[in-house]
This record gives C-alpha cells, sequence and structure tokens, in this order.
C-alpha cells in the first residue's frame, strides 16, 4: 500500500481546500453573444429615421465596432424639427461612454442636446461591449478603448459619405466617466502631434486616478465593508486566475451592494449604474460582468498622468462634489494641469445625478453646449 508524504497530505488538502473555495466564488462564467441583424451591415445601414449604424474596424485593426452617426436637427417654419441642410457641412461630437456601458445606455439625453444645437453626434461600442464585435466579451481594456476612441475619429475623417455631411476639420469629444479619462487621453495626443487634431473637449465626471487609489479612499472612509468587498473581489480573481489557466475567462461583477466583489460597490453604485442600463438588458443582452483581467487594469490605469499635456485644445472638465467614483478633487487637480480649461463644479451631486437628476442634467447639458457652441461652431 502507498504511503503519502506529509507534504503530500498538505498539498492535497490544500488543493482540496481551493476547489472548494473556488467552486463557490463570485462571478459568472463566459456568454455566447449573438448581434442582432440589424447591425449585420459592414458600412452603412439605416437603423432608424433618427441615425444610422455605421460598422468600422476598430483600434486593433481587427476587430469590427459598431456606430451610429446622427444628423443634427433644426427648427423649421412649422417649429417642428427636421433633418439638417444636407448641403451644410456641419461639425461633430464623438461621445466615449463609461465602463462596461454600451450606446445603448441612456447617452440619448447628450446626443439629443447635441443634435438639437446643430452638431452631429457619433456614439460606438467598445470592442467586447454592446453591438461591436470581439470576444471574450466585456473585456475592459483601457488602452484599447482610447484606440477605439481614434478609431472612430480616422473613419470619420475618411468616411466620404460622413465627409458629404461633416466637417471633419472641427471634431470634438465628449466623453463621461471612464469615457472622460478615455478623451482627455486622446486630447493629450492630439495636443502634442501623435494624433490628428480635436478641436474641443468635454470630460463629464472623469476617471483620473488608478483603482488603487480610489480603493485606498474607500477604506479610510468604511474599513470594514471595504475590506470585505476586497475579500469577495480577490476571490473572484482567483478564479479567474485559476480559469485562465485553463483558457477561459471568469467574470466579476460590475456593480453591486457594498461589501460585495463588485467593482463599482460605494453607496449609491449599485443603484445608480442599474439606472442606466436597458430593461433586461437591452437589444444586446448586456451583463453586469467585466472579465476578470479588467480588475487588474482598472486597479493600476492613471490618465491623469497625462492631462498636463493638454495646452492649447479647448476642455470643459465636470465635476460631481459628492463623487466616490471619480472624485471632484481629482478633477479640480486636472484643470489646473490643463492649459485651457474650463471647471463646473456641482455642488452636493453624486456620480450618478449626473444622468439623471433633472436639474443637475439641465445644467449640464446647457453648460456643454454652450461649451461646443463656442468652441467647435
Amino acid at each position: 500500500m502507498m504511503i503519502l508524504s506529509k507534504d503530500s497530505l498538505v498539498s492535497i488538502s490544500v488543493g482540496i481546500l481551493l476547489a472548494i473555495l473556488l467552486r463557490h466564488a463570485p462571478g459568472r462564467a463566459a456568454w455566447e453573444f449573438n448581434r442582432s441583424v440589424d447591425d449585420d451591415t459592414l458600412i452603412h445601414g439605416s437603423s432608424g429615421d433618427d441615425h444610422t449604424i455605421i460598422r468600422f474596424l476598430g483600434g486593433d485593426d481587427v476587430t469590427l465596432l459598431s456606430g451610429r452617426l446622427y444628423r443634427p436637427l433644426q427648427k423649421n417654419d412649422n417649429n417642428t424639427t427636421s433633418g439638417d441642410d444636407d448641403n451644410k457641412k456641419v461639425p461633430i461630437i464623438v461621445l466615449a461612454h463609461g465602463l462596461g456601458l454600451s450606446q445603448d445606455c441612456h447617452l440619448h439625453p447628450f446626443v439629443n442636446a447635441f443634435t438639437r444645437a446643430g452638431f452631429a453626434a457619433f456614439t460606438f461600442d467598445y470592442a467586447s461591449f454592446g453591438a461591436s464585435d470581439g470576444y471574450p466579451r466585456h473585456v475592459v481594456h483601457q488602452k484599447m478603448h482610447v484606440a477605439d476612441v481614434h478609431a472612430a475619429i480616422t473613419m470619420i475623417q475618411k468616411d466620404e459619405k460622413i465627409r458629404k455631411v461633416v466637417d471633419v476639420t472641427k471634431i470634438g469629444l465628449w466623453g463621461t466617466s471612464l469615457g472622460g479619462g478615455h478623451v482627455l487621453e486622446v486630447a493629450a495626443s492630439s495636443d502634442i502631434g501623435d494624433s490628428p487634431k480635436i478641436t474641443a473637449v468635454v470630460a463629464q465626471v472623469p476617471a483620473l486616478i488608478s483603482g488603487i487609489e480610489s480603493v485606498l479612499g474607500t477604506i479610510q472612509k468604511s474599513p470594514f465593508v471595504a475590506v470585505t468587498g476586497m475579500a469577495n473581489l480577490i476571490h473572484g480573481l482567483l478564479k479567474g486566475a485559476s480559469k485562465g489557466i485553463l483558457g477561459q475567462t471568469w467574470y466579476i461583477p460590475l456593480h453591486g451592494v457594498p461589501g460585495s466583489a463588485a467593482i463599482m460597490q460605494n453607496p449609491g453604485d449599485n443603484e445608480g449604474y442599474s439606472s442606466l442600463i436597458p430593461q433586461n438588458g437591452g437589444q444586446y443582452d448586456w451583463k453586469n460582468a467585466a472579465s476578470s483581467g479588467s480588475v487588474v487594469r482598472l486597479l493600476t490605469h492613471r490618465p491623469m498622468n497625462q492631462v498636463s499635456q493638454i495646452q492649447t485644445t479647448p476642455t470643459l472638465l465636470v465635476a460631481a462634489e459628492n463623487d466616490t467614483l471619480c472624485p471632484a478633487k481629482a478633477v479640480e487637480n486636472a484643470a489646473k494641469l490643463i492649459g485651457n480649461s474650463e471647471l463646473l463644479l456641482l455642488r452636493g451631486v453624486g456620480h450618478f445625478d449626473v444622468y439623471h437628476k433633472e436639474e443637475v442634467l439641465q445644467t449640464i447639458l446647457s453648460t456643454t453646449v454652450d461649451f461646443f457652441k463656442a468652441n467647435l461652431k
């Protein structure tokens, strides 16, 4: 009869314990992605009266992304809205959404405000999100997100059909939350001559500091809840590491209650984030999930390191005083580093209030539209 050594018994026991622990780790496995037939047009395809679907290559030059081009609206003699004059070229605003969100996640108030003000607008989904291709799904990769923004700009500048209606010398960027950091990074590369010139930028409650800094701030405010959440998150990441060895992807919740394994779990995050998601996940079956590898990148990525390179591009920064995800102090510091900046500080406002709180939203839309009218037209 074979007798196991003490070391072997310990190793087997640890392996069994890990297997039990990982079996009940928070998170979920991968899912199938079936793009809507309506979005199966490779170049231009109509999807409604208000926008045209455009498929284009993303920042990796491989993945097909899906975007929507919105024509500007103007008042006619009957005081109703109609498409802009076909012979008049207009400025365009490219919108970049936040962490884990797709273009059908509550961007319409901003798109409507821009088109009513006479601008064209272009929304798109990052690779692996929404209607865009890319597998595994829901991979948050900030450098590739930024590359996708660059790809959208390049496509707009080169597409002959778009050039007939859009003044491609007047391109504005608008980004919110994680996307706010992205558009500032694009503006930074534009200002130092590494990419085509951007005319004006708006960064709404932008993510500027690293996830590690955010976690440390949360621990200071609510140490027990924060440490509990970190323990649950690490549990899920260990499951992700074990799945990765097998070539599989494990997913961590994007939002959840305080103390959970979710990436966003400050008080109010769960309700606020949920309010942006279409019912039942919407047309593209959105899931509350980001690949476990996304978490490591979120912990280390820091757009603040680049904002000082923005010295000539007019930049509007919108900060929410009570923002626990993208602290107002960081946004205020960025405003001091950027050479040509304006700051809108919203008193008594939290991160998700900028999307739904009516008086706050109207203040943001009015200030943002006025800024683009002054700097983009």
